[in-house]
């Protein structure tokens, strides 16, 4: 079985999963038929291609989490209402999202905050060039043009 195989197949269990509440007259992962099993393939196969799942790190087992946790449930219901409100939802307790969603506008958060820390890290290496260029200087006298280096350093970058 290729890694890709795997990786839908696993995607695949944990959609199925996911979706499916346990109890009589609901068919988990292991008890479905091969077409059904085929039906959540197709789903994962369709993430997939939209280029949701790049790795098995993006496919979370559904046991990690405990779902009966009313905690947990609380906080992931306060984390959905959180993105809808920021989607400008008009009714976030009824915004719709999924987990492979979720996870890629992590990932965006990541970059941007990687970047928004190198962004911070250059500029204070601005500040302290300016800074150690003149030794002799006071603070008051130094203070503006280093500010002013920074200031122009993230004029550069926006």
């Amino acid at each position: 079985m290729s890694e890709q195989t795997r990786l839908i197949d696993q995607a695949a269990k944990v959609i199925c999963d996911d979706e499916t509440p346990p109890g009589p007259g609901f068919a988990q992962w292991e008890s479905l038929t091969d077409n059904g099993k085929e039906t959540y393939r197709r789903h994962a196969i369709a993430l997939d291609s939209a280029g949701m799942l790049r790795s098995p790190d993006d496919v979370v087992d559904a046991g990690v989490i405990d779902h009966a946790d009313p905690d947990q449930l609380r906080r992931a219901a306060g984390v959905l209402e959180g993105v809808g409100m920021d989607d400008g939802a008009p009714d976030p307790h009824e915004w719709f999202t999924n987990a492979a969603t979720l996870r890629k506008r992590a990932d965006q958060i990541e970059a941007h905050d990687r970047q928004h820390g190198a962004v911070l890290a250059r500029a204070l290496d601005a500040y302290e060039r300016v800074i150690l260029a003149a030794p002799d200087a006071t603070m008051t006298e130094v203070h503006p043009r280093a500010i002013q280096a920074v200031v122009e350093l993230l004029r550069e970058r926006a």
